[in-house]
């Protein structure tokens, strides 16, 4: 699920590029587009922010125990990352809804 918050957020912070790549429409308010820029620029970063840690908590499954043992922690890592994908998962509720 980190990999998926990770590209949403990349898509919305280059909202304007893909916009033009995708030919969006153009809009007769250039200070609304900008806002929403804005908006979907934050909200990207957020996104990305979020998602990277929560993978990086859940790839520490995957290390090996002889590099880092956690067998002990294994929950303090687990619920790091459902808190971020959490996280997540409201920014993306929140954009949703408007700022």
């Amino acid at each position: 699920m980190g990999i998926v918050l990770l590209g949403w957020g990349v898509v919305l912070e280059e909202r304007p590029g893909v916009s033009h790549l995708l030919g969006g429409v153009k809009s007769g308010d250039p200070a609304c587009q900008a806002t929403v820029d804005a908006l979907c620029y934050r909200g990207g970063l957020a996104l990305q922010g979020l998602a990277l840690v929560a993978e990086i908590l859940a790839r520490c499954f995957e290390v090996p125990d002889h590099i880092i043992d956690i067998g002990r922690i294994a929950w303090v890592v687990l619920s790091g990352g459902a808190a971020f994908r959490a996280f997540g998962h409201a920014a993306l509720g929140r954009s949703r809804d408007g700022p």
